[in-house]
């Protein structure tokens, strides 16, 4: 299975100058990478990663998170998840960590899991690792995460962490409680679009149980 994982992964960043993405190699391999189903594939794909640490390799790294993502989405795996948490701490480039915590958003995590580097992502200087950080603390519906989230909330400038509020919401509107609805209630009038919707989409998100399909906007 590991040839076939490194080849896959080799795939996944060919560029062959197809006319339409769809038609692409490395189209294709991702979408192959998404039907990969075995957990056999994960400690396999972390050594990958483990063995390929070098800055050219990165291209490497970053789609086999992909896959390790999209398995855990199907089969979760508590040290494979904790080991894609903690590779927020080893890389540095803001595309890759953006896509790890993008990952990580499609899960559902454990309360007991660590997510102090999903916590330090919320803070970071670049704006794409930010929101993607804010997305993915809606995967841990924990007091840590909801308060990282309120952190934004509870912040008067609306200009400048317009977009921060918007993600903030989303999130405490899949994770949150009663308990956060009173923080989220003060942007029901907020001056901005963005933020006055997604306030209440939360809200009613959060009185429905976080039933997603259940509301309109």
């Amino acid at each position: 299975m590991k040839e076939y994982l490194v080849d896959l992964i080799n795939r996944m960043s060919e560029k062959d100058g197809a006319r339409t993405s769809d038609s692409s190699i490395s189209w294709q391999a991702h979408r192959e990478a998404e039907n990969i189903s075995d957990p056999a594939a994960l400690p396999l794909l972390i050594g990958i990663i483990e063995a390929s640490p070098q800055k050219k390799a990165r291209d490497i790294r970053d789609n086999a998170y992909f896959i390790i993502g999209k398995l855990l989405k199907k089969s979760f795996d508590r040290e494979a998840c904790e080991f894609l948490i903690q590779r927020l701490v080893v890389e540095d480039n803001k595309y890759v960590l953006s896509r790890i915590l993008e990952r990580l958003a499609e899960l559902t995590l454990p309360d007991e899991m660590d997510i102090a580097p999903i916590v330090n992502c919320s803070k970071s200087e670049k704006w794409l690792v930010r929101h993607s950080a804010l997305c993915a603390l809606g995967a841990s519906a924990t007091k840590q995460s909801r308060d990282a989230l309120a952190f934004y909330l509870e912040q008067d400038d609306e200009k400048r962490y317009r977009d921060e509020m918007i993600y903030a919401n989303a999130s405490l509107g899949r994770i949150g409680n009663s308990e956060d609805v009173p923080l989220i209630e003060k942007h029901l009038h907020s001056r901005s679009p963005g933020i006055r919707e997604s306030a209440r989409f939360a809200i009613e998100r959060i009185q429905l149980g976080g039933d997603l399909q259940s509301l309109t906007l």
